[in-house]
């Protein structure tokens, strides 16, 4: 009889007696053959000598096959010019009576040494490394829905405590399992352990607030509510707002249609793209909409990624790696070493960013951590894509695309962006993503006055009559930030509400916003706003030709170029705080001279 115990660090016996292999590819070979069965040898060599030309990987194979027909594994290696087979008959593999195991079969759990294959890996077999991967996942998975099963067995038949060492078992192999948290906390309550349950739960809170930077779903919240109120104890949410509504923690308005979008985008697993102006609450609307679904996993662009190649895409992997730095222990050896590429410190001799097949592996490899550091979560979430350097949004370009080869994470894509600050070629293939079906792009617009009216009345801080609101529009053009920023000044000041005063100067942050979108126009655009701004705002463009001494026509481009920055609607300038910024570009003395030119033009005209 020859048995193999796969589970946990490998053991080889043959008649009850250890038998030691050859080489690590022999047991390599030996592992692959017993649980996939008969191989053609040419993908057998391609697995395990992946770095080498085919001839070369035929005769490693042939070499480690001859080794095991001069170990003890002798009578069992069936080898032909096509194929490598080990023969069943004597062989026992815990691995394949674990994977038959139905219904609640504690024998087949009490199987589990540890993972398949624990502490194995050939460094320089990529190809088996993944399959190492998968069949490790696979197994796991079936490890967790067979301690499930025997679980609530053991409930069913009243063995609540053992249910309960069932279910601690399960945490100890996946401590970030927010199921896995709820149930430890269902049973101690059920035992009359309420104190136990809720510091099952504060562990949870610290878990993912150390390691993922998140907060509790709202039904493990609601379990922890009422274990607690059984017991008289308030147990704090971290949904909930911190009070009363406020300028820092307004209610969320006027987003019902894009809100229905995303609902629809959600529900066809559609990756998202948010865009519109700075300050329209994109960023808002995407936290509050995924933290209905789930937790989120975030990585957002930063200043200055734009220009250091793959910066938005290794922060990103670093960061799940210092919050769970577990997981460096689960990644198969070829996964730490091309991440390498990126982070120098997992690999002995770190390798370098290079050619088309590089960047494959490191994307495979970069999928791979992604799917093990995002267990628990149901989105990746990036805030200002127009941040990301080119390189790391090819990356997540190519992860929005779909899956083409495992491991997938199953997650749900949503980012947001400004539009004009986007790097050369993204928008356009943002659109053709979305004209193929296979994306959602939502813009997210400003307040209508109704909207604001309700922001206002839900805030309760000033006099909410209808000349505020009003003038509030006028003044901010509905833009959500704009609106806060200028409630902001007029509470410092102290002004109880009413219509706006005249002289009410400009809140620092929405003008600093608004120059530098107007410092990025070009010159004709820039010229038509500052005509417009002199104007009051709104200008007719046959006027705007003859002060600016050109074919009305020719300031197609200067319209699309101020609509493109949200400078522009209807017939001018959108808001009171726009005109305002862009007056701030015209010296006191070509103020004068354009509002001359303009004078001159009206009268002729």
């Amino acid at each position: 009889m020859l048995e193999l115990s796969l589970l946990g660090t490998a053991r080889v016996q043959r008649a009850g007696a250890p038998v030691t292999l050859p080489t690590r590819k022999a047991l390599a070979l030996v592992a692959y053959l017993t649980v996939e069965g008969p191989t053609p040898r040419g993908h057998l060599a391609g697995l395990l000598w992946d770095h080498a030309d085919e001839p070369t990987a035929r005769s490693h194979l042939r070499r480690e096959l001859h080794r095991l027909r001069h170990s003890p594994l002798a009578p069992w290696l069936k080898a032909t010019a096509g194929e490598v087979a080990l023969l069943t008959a004597e062989l026992r593999c815990d691995v394949h009576t674990f994977a038959a195991a139905q219904g609640p079969d504690e024998a087949a759990l009490a199987l589990w040494r540890g993972e398949f294959l624990e502490g194995f890996g050939l460094r320089d077999a990529e190809g088996f490394e993944r399959w190492l991967a998968d069949r490790r996942a696979a197994l796991a998975a079936a490890r967790q829905a067979l301690i499930a099963r025997c679980a609530a067995a053991r409930e069913q038949g009243g063995d609540l405590r053992g249910a309960l060492a069932l279910r601690q078992s399960w945490l100890g192999h996946d401590e970030l399992s927010e199921p896995g948290h709820r149930e430890v906390m269902r049973l101690h309550a059920r035992l009359g352990e309420r104190a136990a349950a809720l510091r099952q739960f504060g562990r949870l809170q610290r878990l993912l607030a150390d390691e993922l930077g998140l907060t509790p779903l709202a039904e493990t919240l609601a379990l922890a509510r009422e274990i607690g109120q059984r017991g008289g104890t308030e147990v704090p949410t971290a949904t909930e707002p911190p009070g009363p509504l406020t300028l820092a923690h307004p209610p969320l308005v006027g987003r019902e249609r894009e809100w229905a979008q995303l609902e629809a985008a959600w529900a066809r697993g559609l990756p998202v793209y948010l865009w519109g102006e700075p300050g329209a609450g994109k960023s808002r609307l995407l936290r509050d909409f995924v933290a209905t679904k789930g937790r989120a996993l975030p990585n957002d662009g930063h200043p200055g990624d734009a220009h250091v190649p793959y910066a938005s895409l290794t922060r990103g992997l670093r960061t799940l790696l210092d919050r769970q730095p577990g997981l460096t222990d689960e990644l198969p050896a070829w996964a730490l070493r091309e991440l390498s590429r990126l982070l120098p410190e997992l690999w002995p001799e770190p390798l370098v960013p290079g050619g088309p097949e590089d960047q494959r592996r490191l994307f495979e490899a970069g999928l791979a951590l992604l799917a093990l550091g995002s267990r628990g979560c149901v989105a990746l979430t990036t805030d200002d894509l127009h941040l990301y350097d080119p390189q790391s949004f090819a990356f997540g370009a190519g992860f929005t695309a779909g899956p083409s080869l495992p491991p997938w994470p199953a997650l749900r894509v949503l980012s947001t962006f400004n539009r004009p600050e986007l790097p050369p070629g993204v928008w356009p293939a943002i659109c053709t993503q979305v004209e193929r079906g296979a994306a959602a792009l939502i813009e997210v617009q400003p307040l209508p006055e109704e909207a604001l009216r309700q922001l206002l009345d839900a805030l309760a801080l000033l006099d909410t009559s209808s000349a505020l609101s009003r003038d509030l529009y006028r003044y901010t053009g509905g833009n959500p930030q704009f609106v806060l920023d200028t409630l902001q000044v007029l509470q410092a000041r102290g002004i109880p509400g009413g219509p706006l005063p005249e002289n009410l100067r400009p809140p620092e942050r929405s003008l600093s916003t608004l120059q530098r979108r107007v410092g990025r126009l070009p010159p004709q655009a820039l010229a038509l706003a500052q005509l417009a701004a002199v104007a009051g705002g709104d200008v007719d463009l046959s006027l705007a030709g003859r002060v600016l001494g050109t074919d009305p026509l020719q300031l197609t481009p200067a319209l699309q170029a101020l609509e493109n920055e949200a400078l522009w609607r209807g017939d001018g300038l959108p808001s009171d705080l726009v005109r305002a910024a862009v007056l701030g570009t015209l010296p006191p003395a070509c103020h004068r001279l354009l509002r001359a030119r303009l004078e001159a033009a009206q009268a002729i005209g």
